[in-house]
């Protein structure tokens, strides 16, 4: 499992690259993206690649709770969890900008979900070597870069993973699936 975790910790560091990278060279088309709440140059500097279109939905909602039907979209679980962590060091003393927060949840999760994702592939695969390479195309997924941005798709493959793990487990020891209804 080392191997894999240096190969996420590798792949995690390129996509990082990148995004500063991408986000130094090419201009932004939509100028209302920027990340634009309470922040010092520092914190917009390292945030402001990581905070575009949906993720700052995310913030506000955070911040300022649903002001308007469009943040509807928004399930408010992520904000939730982000604004406790960032409540919660502040607390004992860390006074981060919430940005930092949402970006370690989101990691967090990604580790977490591979985590999972090799827990469901051995159950199902019951074959190391097909694990190992399942596993190391999730973690060089080019979706991954999703993982790497304040979004929510980390928390929520996780959670997903760990549901079908959970529903395995469950059929494996007797339970039937009728209408994708849990029966006994």
């Amino acid at each position: 499992m080392n191997s894999h975790y240096k190969l996420f910790f590798t792949f995690t560091l390129i996509k990082i690259i990148y995004i500063y990278l991408v986000d130094a060279i090419a201009e932004d088309e939509d100028q209302s993206t920027k990340l634009s709440i309470n922040a010092n140059s520092f914190d917009l500097t390292v945030l402001k690649p990581f905070f575009r279109f949906d993720s700052l939905m995310f913030v506000n909602i955070a911040n300022d709770g649903y002001l308007y039907e469009k943040n509807s979209a928004f399930f408010p679980f992520y904000s939730i969890i982000s604004k406790g962590l960032a409540s919660g060091l502040k607390t004992i003393g860390l006074d981060i900008h919430i940005g930092y927060s949402f970006l370690l949840i989101t990691f967090v999760f990604q580790i977490l979900s591979i985590k999972q994702f090799s827990i469901l592939s051995k159950l199902v695969l019951k074959n190391q070597r097909l694990c190992d390479i399942t596993l190391n195309l999730y973690i060089l997924s080019p979706a991954t870069v999703f993982f790497s941005a304040a979004y929510s798709e980390s928390l929520f493959m996780f959670l997903c993973l760990a549901a079908l793990t959970q529903m395995y487990l469950l059929v494996e020891n007797g339970f039937k699936i009728l209408n994708g209804q849990l029966a006994i």
